[in-house]
């Protein structure tokens, strides 16, 4: 069962990131000519982030009870949600899943990104956070959530970016003017990414043992690995812009970064069901 729910959280992070990002691009870059495109990403992002919300409370009920012949069991599913913290969690979540579809159908774009911003943060409550306790918990919760946000509008805002570069109906000044806005709010993404990343490290690792948790020190150092990849792309692909304008090699570059970004959000979604050193 744990392959099965580290397959559903890739599903759900990726979901909710894509939910955030385009919302957010939409406000940022004001792509008002890609608007219809744009709010069916937003939509079939959060219907899959409310979906894949439900099954992870599923299966996750059934791996706390033992089986997967537990998982559709009334009592069971009850008993997650009243008498276990991620129960507490989910509870909430699953409302704002349900509100985030209907704000993406009918709520306009400014409450759409509210509620998803909301959505991905509180994913940092289902963490690490649960394991480490006490005034370390909390910090971590908090850091964790700027984390989430900023990752989120990094890569989530990709999705959008790489559909407005491949909108052959949209003129060169159209196309330069939202890979400028994204590049602005992807600086300063990268760098609360950078700045969190690093302080969850030292939270989780602190009087802690890395030799002693493999598993975890693994998933890590593999995640780092994609980090530091994904960011040379973006490196890459900022001189590109600036020396050698070529959207149709831009658009096959943010694909590539996109499918590192997938890599980050697998590697990440291991990371939290492994106890840190601290643990």
């Amino acid at each position: 069962m744990d392959a099965t729910l580290d397959v559903i959280r890739l599903i759900h992070y990726a979901a909710c990131m894509a939910a955030f990002g385009a919302s957010l691009f939409r406000l940022i870059a004001g792509e008002a000519r890609s608007e219809a495109a744009l709010l069916r990403i937003v939509v079939a992002a959060s219907v899959v982030a409310g979906l894949s919300a439900g099954l992870w409370l599923i299966v996750e009920a059934g791996s706390m009870a033992g089986g997967w012949s537990y998982c559709l069991n009334r009592g069971i599913l009850m008993t997650v949600l009243v008498e276990t913290v991620f129960g507490e969690v989910w509870r909430w979540r699953l409302v704002l899943a349900v509100a985030l579809v209907m704000a993406s159908l009918w709520g306009g774009w400014w409450l759409t990104t509210l509620l998803a911003a909301v959505f991905l943060a509180s994913l940092a409550d289902e963490g690490h956070s649960a394991w480490i306790g006490g005034r370390a918990g909390a910090l971590h919760l908090g850091n964790q959530a700027v984390h989430l946000l900023a990752a989120g509008a990094w890569f989530g805002g990709l999705i959008p970016l790489r559909l407005r570069l491949g909108d052959r109906a949209s003129s060169d000044a159209e196309v330069r003017r939202a890979v400028g806005h994204f590049s602005r709010m992807g600086y300063c993404a990268v760098s609360f990414v950078l700045v969190t990343g690093v302080i969850n490290t030292a939270i989780l690792a602190q009087d802690g043992n890395l030799l002693s948790t493999a598993p975890w020190s693994i998933a890590l150092a593999g995640k780092l690995i994609l980090v530091a990849t994904m960011l040379s792309l973006a490196v890459v692909n900022r001189f590109a812009v600036s020396r050698d304008w070529r959207p149709d090699s831009l658009y096959r570059r943010i694909g590539i970064e996109i499918a590192v970004g997938i890599l980050i959000l697998a590697a990440a979604s291991v990371l939290g069901t492994l106890p840190p050193p601290q643990a």
